[in-house]
C-alpha cells in the first residue's frame, strides 16, 4: 500500500490534541497508477467527433456560400460589362477618336462586315451587333442593304450604324454640297476641291484610288504601268455633282466612275474597236486634245494631227505636245513633291518619249472624247497657237516653221 498523506487535522485530533489524523479507511496515492492519468486526459471521443463533423460541415457550407456569392458577383459584372460594351458598340459612348482603315470586299453582307469591324477592333460584341442590325433591318424594312467594297477609314467613336452607313452604296446624311468639275481638270484638282468642301479628305481619296478595286469593266482593262501617275486619271468624269458632307471616299469615286460609264456608249465602244484602239488609248488621246485645243471647234483638227502621227510612228515617233510634260510640272509635282515627280518627267515628255504618254493627263469631256473617236481627215502633222488661241496647221516641217514666225509676230504685237 502506498503512503498516506494528510489533508489537515480531523475533528477528533483537534479535540484530542494529537497530531494523528482521523482515518476512516480511505486509500490515497501520492503517485496514481498510469490508468488513472489516461482516464483523466482521455477526451469524450464521441462528443469530439460530432463536434468536428459539425465544424467541417459549417466550413463546407461557408465555402459553397462564398463561391455562390462570388459567382453571382462575377456573373453580374460580366453581364454588366457585356451590356455596357454592347451599348457602346451601337452608341459609341466615351470612346476615343480613333480612325482605323478596313478593306471591305465586294458583295459583303452586314454580318460579314460586322466580323471585319470586330477583327479591326472597331466593335467588341459582334453577336449583339448582328442581332441588333437584324432587328433594325426588320423595323426599317431593309434586311439586305447593299454595300460598296473598298478601303474605308472608320472612326471608333462613330457607332455601329454610322460605320455601316459609310460602307453602304447609297449613304444618308443631313447636309449636301453641289460641286462642278470643269472639263480638263486633273484628278489632283478634283481631289483638292473635294477636300476643300469637306466632302472627303485627300488622304482617304488617294488611298481609295490606290487600293480599292472598283467594279467596272473599263477599269479592269487599264494596263498596269508604274510610270502612270494615277490609274483612274481620265475617268473621273467632269460634271456637276451633289455630294454628302463627310462622304466616304469609295462612294465619291464610284459616283464619278459611274458617270463615265453612263457617258461611254456602245457606239463609242464600237468606234474604238474600229480604230483598233482601247478605251484607255481613246481617253488618253482625248485628254491631250482637251488640253491642247483652244476650244471645241479645234478639237477635231488637233485629233487629226495626233492620229496622223500615231499612224506613222516611223516618221513621227514623238507626239511633241507641251500639255503632257506640263501635266507633271503643273499638277502632279505640287502634290507629290519633286523627288517623286522626277520619276514621271521623261515618260510624260512627248518630245522625247515615243507614242502616247503612260496615261491620260486630265479628265476630258464628251467633245474631246468624240474628237478622239472621230478625228477630222487631214494631212496635217503639226499645229500651234498664238496668244489669242488661233490655231495654225501644217503638213510639213517647213510650213510649221513659217507658222512659228507668224505666231511670234502676232504675240509680239
Amino acid at each position: 500500500m502506498a503512503n498516506k498523506f494528510y489533508k489537515g487535522k480531523s475533528k477528533q485530533s483537534q479535540n484530542s490534541g494529537t497530531d494523528e489524523p482521523y482515518y476512516r479507511g480511505e486509500v490515497y496515492f501520492s503517485n496514481p497508477p498510469q490508468a488513472y492519468h489516461e482516464a483523466q486526459k482521455q477526451p469524450d471521443v464521441a462528443k469530439d467527433s460530432n463536434f468536428e463533423k459539425l465544424k467541417k460541415q459549417i466550413r463546407q457550407k461557408n465555402k459553397k456560400l462564398l463561391a455562390l456569392i462570388l459567382a453571382v458577383v462575377l456573373t453580374s459584372a460580366a453581364l454588366s460589362y457585356v451590356a455596357i460594351s454592347s451599348i457602346n458598340d451601337v452608341l459609341a459612348l466615351r470612346r476615343k477618336d480613333t480612325v482605323i482603315s478596313v478593306n471591305i470586299p465586294e458583295g459583303a453582307n452586314t454580318n460579314e462586315i460586322i466580323n471585319i469591324l470586330h477583327d479591326a477592333g472597331l466593335i467588341k460584341q459582334k453577336t449583339f451587333c448582328k442581332v441588333f442590325m437584324k432587328f433594325i433591318g426588320s423595323v426599317m424594312e431593309d434586311s439586305n442593304p447593299k454595300y460598296l467594297g473598298g478601303v474605308y477609314y472608320l472612326n471608333k467613336n462613330s457607332g455601329l450604324e454610322s460605320m455601316l452607313n459609310e460602307v453602304k452604296s447609297v449613304q444618308t446624311a443631313a447636309k449636301t454640297v453641289k460641286l462642278v468639275f470643269p472639263e480638263g481638270w486633273s484628278l489632283y484638282q478634283i481631289i483638292s476641291k473635294l477636300d476643300e468642301y469637306k466632302v472627303c479628305k485627300e488622304d482617304y481619296l488617294y488611298t481609295a484610288l490606290k487600293e480599292s478595286g472598283f467594279n467596272f469593266t473599263f477599269v479592269a482593262e487599264i494596263e498596269t504601268n508604274e510610270k502612270r501617275t494615277q490609274k483612274l486619271e481620265g475617268y473621273l468624269f467632269p460634271d456637276t455633282y451633289d455630294f454628302f458632307l463627310n462622304e466616304n471616299a469609295n462612294s465619291v469615286i464610284n459616283r464619278l466612275l459611274e458617270n463615265f460609264q453612263a457617258k461611254w456608249t456602245d457606239k463609242y465602244d464600237d468606234r474604238a474597236k474600229e480604230l483598233g484602239l482601247s478605251i484607255d488609248e481613246i481617253i488618253n488621246i482625248a485628254s491631250i486634245i482637251q488640253k491642247e485645243a483652244a476650244n471645241s471647234d479645234q478639237m477635231a483638227l488637233v485629233s487629226s494631227v495626233l492620229h496622223n502621227r500615231l499612224n506613222k510612228v516611223n516618221v513621227f515617233p514623238a507626239l511633241e505636245c507641251n500639255a503632257t510634260k506640263d501635266y507633271i510640272t503643273r499638277f502632279v509635282r505640287p502634290v507629290i513633291g519633286e523627288a517623286y515627280a522626277a520619276g514621271y518627267y521623261e515618260a510624260y515628255n512627248t518630245y522625247k518619249a515615243f507614242g502616247l504618254p503612260p496615261g491620260p493627263i486630265c479628265n476630258p469631256g464628251l467633245n474631246a472624247i468624240e474628237a478622239a473617236l472621230y478625228p477630222k481627215e487631214t494631212n496635217y502633222y503639226y499645229f500651234q497657237h498664238d496668244k489669242n488661241g488661233k490655231i495654225y496647221m501644217a503638213r510639213t516641217f517647213n510650213e510649221h516653221n513659217a507658222n512659228t514666225l507668224e505666231v511670234l509676230r502676232v504675240n509680239n504685237k
